[in-house]
């Protein structure tokens, strides 16, 4: 009897113990998760926006460049550009019809390049025909206003373009220090974007990659962006890759401090040429209703365009040119009740899923559920075929059962440019704004 009611007695406490059919029927899987995915591309309307080909960092005789500017402007015309900035060291840009203003010291140390020869500019009527698109069916190449590069002429080439803004005329700049400008443009209601940073983190050229996961650069960059709303992307494969190869893991390692901390940032790649065969290495494609400065403007505070370049060290091999056609996305489908994001795009063999600096997928669709456990804050893309390389800016990936943290960002970079900075100024506000000599230099080296 005392053997029956134990077995009743453990047969009820198994019963008890199941869970209920409902509840097992909706348990998900335990890779699942509810994601959200913010899209920089989300407000594009891929059937009736423009695909715009834009040149963002090019130069001419103005300054260190070997074209002069209406050569220029011919040249990117010709190659099918619809959006081009000259941004020429330490010279504000003017209207293709207008001379700038030159800065003299710049002109006379790069005579090799622009062997003394004087500035020749578009013709009014020329002017009005290339705005308007004669010849190209009316599709006209807009001159962005005011482009420049700023710390025109730092030893370490720790550049960063300015648009839109009347600043950095005749500036050289103190080594090393992207703050001051990027600040002083977002004070005007400007835009900057960092270029090519391999040049100053030196991690191509020393072969090493860590040097772009340092810290150092990192935090540096990150608080940059996170403190300057205006500064809005940063290079990550200029020219022909030669310094940049690496900066994309620097990208990728500014993306997992940046974005926790509440901002996207994005990618740009573009020729920085200095001559007419260098117009066509690298550029950007900007997704837009219309081809106007106001569009371009928010274009690139939103990050709906992709980066191009014929040239990737590390995706592609130290010796690949891309010929022919390069890769582009033509339709981004994001379906946020299947975690999924399919890319539709020509001209590709391949495309591959990066998150957290590490391939994680490859293929046209990307089902988060599938890579969840090795998915981070954000995932980016790149095509890649015979033409070169095609990079998407990054999606933002949250889950409300997912909590990342806030990584920590140093409120301030103490380099050796911050130093350097305070040197500087307060030179010139106790010695050199005081100095007849000093002001006769910025006169007649810099034009200021």
């Amino acid at each position: 009897m005392k053997k029956k009611v134990l077995c009743l007695l453990s047969l009820v406490l198994c019963v008890c113990l199941l869970p209920p059919a409902a509840a097992t029927a909706a348990a998900p899987a335990g890779n699942e998760h509810d994601y959200t995915i913010d899209s920089p591309y989300k407000d594009v309307d891929w059937d009736s926006w423009k695909a715009l080909k834009a040149a963002l960092h090019t130069h001419t005789i103005a300054s260190d460049g070997a074209a002069n500017i209406d050569e220029t402007v011919e040249s990117h015309y010709a190659l099918g550009f619809d959006i081009l900035a000259i941004t020429d060291h330490m010279v504000n840009a003017a209207p293709w019809n207008k001379k700038p203003q030159t800065v003299p010291i710049m002109t006379l140390v790069k005579q090799e390049r622009n062997q003394g020869r004087e500035l020749s500019v578009l013709t009014d009527e020329r002017y009005a025909e290339i705005l308007s698109g004669a010849g190209r069916g009316g599709r006209g190449m807009l001159d962005v206003p005011l482009g420049v590069e700023l710390n025109g002429a730092v030893p370490s080439n720790s550049h960063l373009n300015g648009l839109f803004v009347n600043y950095g005329q005749g500036l050289i700049g103190v080594d090393g220090d992207y703050e001051t400008p990027a600040r002083e443009v977002d004070r005007l209601g400007g835009v900057t974007f960092l270029n090519h940073l391999g040049n100053v983190t030196q991690a191509w050229d020393k072969k090493d990659p860590d040097i772009s996961r340092s810290p150092r650069w990192v935090n540096k960059f990150a608080r940059i962006f996170l403190d300057t709303k205006s500064c809005v992307a940063m290079d990550i494969n200029s020219g022909t890759d030669d310094h940049t190869g690496y900066d994309r893991i620097l990208w990728d390692e500014v993306l997992q401090k940046t974005i926790p901390n509440g901002r996207n940032v994005s990618c740009i790649t573009f020729s920085d040429s200095h001559g007419l065969d260098q117009n066509d290495r690298a550029f950007t494609v900007m997704m837009e209703p219309e081809n106007t400065v106001e569009a371009l403007r928010t274009c690139l505070e939103t990050g709906a365009y992709f980066g191009i370049s014929r040239h990737a060290k590390v995706e592609l091999g130290e010796s690949f040119e891309g010929s022919g056609p390069t890769p582009i996305v033509t339709r981004i489908d994001v379906d946020q009740a299947a975690d999924t994001i399919t890319l539709s795009g020509a001209h590709y063999d391949a495309v591959t899923w990066v998150s957290n600096g590490e391939i994680i997928a490859v293929g046209e669709k990307l089902a988060l559920d599938q890579v969840s456990n090795s998915l981070g804050c954000y995932v980016r893309a790149y095509l890649t075929g015979p033409g070169g390389i095609c990079y998407t800016q990054a999606f933002v990936i949250t889950a409300p059962d997912i909590h990342m943290g806030k990584p920590y960002v140093p409120a301030v970079t103490y380099d050796y440019s911050f130093f350097l900075r305070k040197l500087v100024t307060f030179l010139d506000d106790y010695l050199f704004s005081k100095s007849a000599v000093v002001a006769l230099f910025k006169h007649l080296a810099l034009g200021i």
